[in-house]
């Protein structure tokens, strides 16, 4: 229908006329963009219900929740228990093989901020976790004169990074994002 209506266009001005049109239309084809995350991160939606040995988050209706007792209405749909398999989920498995999508790398942190700015952190990871289980601080190491804050998501380590620099403005120094290169969604932050 477009076609035919652009093949008519073409005859009453300077746009080429006829065939040529509908082949210069036919060849580009209907825009089709590739879907980014979901089955190239974790593979296609299962079918069975997923449940994580270390953490007990809980996967269904595709997505990873808490855990199965918030949800009293999965009970009504009388789950076969052959369905329910124990796995490590994406987040546990990530902090198990020491992986990380963003580290928080924070310089010459003055000495009486340390701990509030580690428990700020620490504080983010727990109410990020209830949001989105796959989403953690995963480890906070502090050395002489840096803390490191490893999160399993890269957003989660730019949210941290804001925060910080938003709640200590004149003890910590500039903000400046990393991202590695070869198409990788790990990210690092330095700040201070």
């Amino acid at each position: 229908m477009i076609i035919d209506s652009l093949i008519n266009m073409s005859r009453s001005s300077h746009i080429p006329k006829g065939k040529k049109i509908k082949k210069q239309v036919e060849k580009f084809g209907p825009v089709r963009f590739p879907e980014r995350r979901g089955k190239q991160e974790f593979g296609a939606g299962a079918k069975e219900y997923l449940i994580c040995k270390d953490c007990q988050a809980a996967y269904y209706d595709k997505s990873w929740h808490e855990s199965l007792a918030d949800y009293k209405h999965l009970k009504e749909k009388n789950i076969d228990k052959k369905k329910i398999n124990f796995i490590l989920c994406p987040a546990c498995q990530m902090i198990k093989n020491n992986q990380y999508e963003g580290i928080v790398l924070v310089y010459n942190t003055p000495e009486k901020i340390k701990k509030e700015l580690m428990n700020l952190a620490e504080n983010m990871g727990k109410t990020a976790r209830s949001i989105d289980p796959l989403d953690r601080v995963s480890k906070i190491k502090e050395t002489k004169n840096t803390i490191e804050i490893w999160t399993t998501e890269n957003q989660l380590a730019k949210k941290i990074a804001n925060k910080l620099k938003a709640t200590f403005p004149n003890q910590l120094g500039e903000k400046k994002i990393h991202f590695s290169g070869e198409g990788s969604d790990v990210v690092r932050i330095t700040v201070g």
